[in-house]
């Protein structure tokens, strides 16, 4: 049987919870962009990639990685890390 365990984040990944959120959504409908800052900040915390073509995080990537670890990169970027030749 699978489960899960509820996880309640640490001060500081709630903290970085919060400002990924501000540099995400800012001005911008809450509703519609607050699933894209929790999977920014859920890359974050493993210090991974986030993968996407919407311009509008690509265009904060620097800001998102000096707050959480995350490196945002296109399908692009990402393809050409694994190019070997």
């Amino acid at each position: 049987m699978l489960f899960t365990f509820p996880i309640n984040p640490s001060t500081d990944e709630e903290r970085k919870r919060v400002l990924v959120e501000e540099i995400i959504i800012g001005n911008g409908n809450r509703d519609k962009y607050l699933a894209d800052a929790t999977h920014v900040v859920e890359a974050g915390a493993r210090h991974g990639y986030f993968i996407t073509t919407d311009g509008r995080i690509n265009d904060k990537r620097d800001e998102l990685k000096e707050v959480c670890g995350v490196r945002v990169i296109t399908p692009a970027e990402w393809l050409s890390l694994w190019d070997c030749q």
